[in-house]
């Protein structure tokens, strides 16, 4: 998962809980609407943008989650698969044994072929860095920091009306 820590959250926490209901009502609406447009740039990232979809498995299990907390607003992108992390910053797997756990053999098709053996040796790999995550985010920093500026915008206009 990614994780971004803000110099001085505690601040920021701080003025957020001073803002009148209006500009937090509003900055609730687009963050929420900005966090779902994230999910959807990631989704197309995976679906062949930066990486190939195989079963669909990672693309779908990216999500968004919003809501308000004792620190203020937030959204968080999240993926639920053990091998996203990999996928994004890259790394090495060592070789390692795979077995047949739910059945006695492993299959695999390969050349056309059908192949079975109760364990294989997997003879380790390194992954490349493919963005997925933290490049959809660069994309659209831009956006996000006009959309949360109008956002504010609108709540404080709403409150002066």
């Amino acid at each position: 998962m990614l994780t971004v820590e803000v110099a001085g959250a505690d601040a920021v926490a701080a003025q957020l809980a001073a803002l009148p209901a209006s500009v937090r009502q509003a900055l609730r609406r687009r963050a929420a609407a900005l966090s779902a447009e994230l999910v959807a740039r990631v989704k197309q990232k995976l679906s062949g943008e930066v990486l190939a979809a195989r079963s669909g498995r990672l693309r779908d299990s990216v999500h968004q989650e919003a809501g308000e907390g004792g620190s203020g607003i937030f959204t968080r992108i999240a993926v639920g698969v053990p091998y996203a992390a990999i996928h994004e910053f890259g790394g090495t797997i060592p070789a390692h044994t795979i077995a047949a756990r739910k059945g006695e053999a492993l299959h695999w098709v390969a050349g056309g072929k059908d192949f079975f053996a109760p364990r294989v040796a997997h003879p380790g790999a390194t992954i490349p860095e493919r963005s997925y995550l933290r490049a959809a985010l660069a994309e659209m920093e831009d956006e996000i920091v006009s959309g949360l500026r109008a956002a504010v915008a609108e709540g404080i206009a709403a409150v002066r009306d």
